[in-house]
This record gives C-alpha cells, structure tokens and sequence, in this order.
C-alpha cells in the first residue's frame, strides 16, 4: 500500500488527518509513521509526549497496513463512523 492509497482509504472511512502523520513530523493526539535508517516505527503520541504502542516494520507497505488495520478495528469497537 502506498502512502497515497492509505490515504485515500483512511478518508473512505472518514478518519481525519490530525490523527495521524506519515513521516510528516510528531503531532500530538495522533499515530506517527516515521521512517529512521530504513526501518519504518509505528507509535501514538500523546498530548503529554509519551510514545505508546510502538512496533516497527521493515517497510513502509507493512507499517501503512498496520495504521489502516488499527482505525478499521478502532472505528468498529467503538461503533463510530469516523475520528
């Protein structure tokens, strides 16, 4: 998946662009995709500046499925129609 096609799928579901940055800088309140020495980090980043939920991808594809696949999941528990 390229970062055009996440997206597109992301706005599909109505997930706002202040909830995330892909390799676009730290935002707070927001999944940060970032890349550092060719490996792609994946964290949320909170108003306080704390990381959470940290894993890391060897490409960019993987870590963009990841981001897709935690708003889709997120969006169905909470029973919402977007962020």
């Amino acid at each position: 998946m390229t970062k055009c096609e996440l997206k597109s799928e992301l706005s599909k579901i109505r997930v706002s662009e202040e909830n995330y940055s892909l390799n676009e800088g730290v935002k707070t309140d927001a999944y940060i995709i970032e890349e550092f020495n060719g490996i792609w980090r994946f964290y949320y980043f909170d108003e306080k500046g704390q990381e959470s939920d940290y894993n890391l991808f060897k490409n960019e594809e993987d870590a963009y499925s990841y981001l897709l696949e935690k708003f889709t999941k997120q969006l169905k528990l909470l029973g919402k129609r977007s962020f």
